[in-house]
């Protein structure tokens, strides 16, 4: 599927990936996790997260995960082989984060650094309201770092 078809599947309406809901807000692309992520999911969000790239230079994610409950280690490798091959120019904004969830996004995070020698830019809100202001001020460093005003 071209990407703008893709993009324009979700665009302002929820989709769902498994037991997941996903929607694209102009350049952000929005997950409500519930229950847990799988490699099916995973590769469906990498797929989408790559079309958002491909669009506007950068992926802002916008993740609610106050329902995850785990990520396999089917996908949990899928992810980090992703990032061993490329982290694209991002931010992922995580909200409703409870102490396990942020462990693993942590570990993830000290992993794919170790691996990589790159960070995978990510930032923990309390709440929707605070991510999305986090999510704003990484679209002003990431449209800069792309000469876009």
């Amino acid at each position: 599927m071209e990407v703008a078809a893709i993009l324009a599947d979700h665009l302002g309406c929820w989709k769902l990936v498994g037991s997941h809901e996903v929607r694209i807000d102009e350049d952000i692309v929005w997950f409500r996790n519930h229950g847990e992520i799988n490699l099916a999911d995973q590769k469906q969000f990498y797929a989408l997260c790559y079309a958002m790239y491909l669009q506007w230079g950068y992926i802002l994610s916008l993740n609610d995960v106050r329902d995850l409950s785990t990520i396999t280690p089917e996908a949990r490798r899928a992810l980090n082989d992703e990032m061993r091959q490329q982290i694209y120019p991002s931010y992922t904004a995580i909200y409703g984060a409870n102490p396990a969830i942020r462990t693993i996004a942590a570990l993830g995070q000290r992993g794919i650094r170790l691996l990589t020698g790159k960070i995978f830019p990510i930032g923990f809100a309390k709440d929707e309201k605070e991510a999305r202001t986090l999510l704003a001020q990484q679209r002003i460093l990431l449209t800069a770092a792309r000469g876009v005003k």
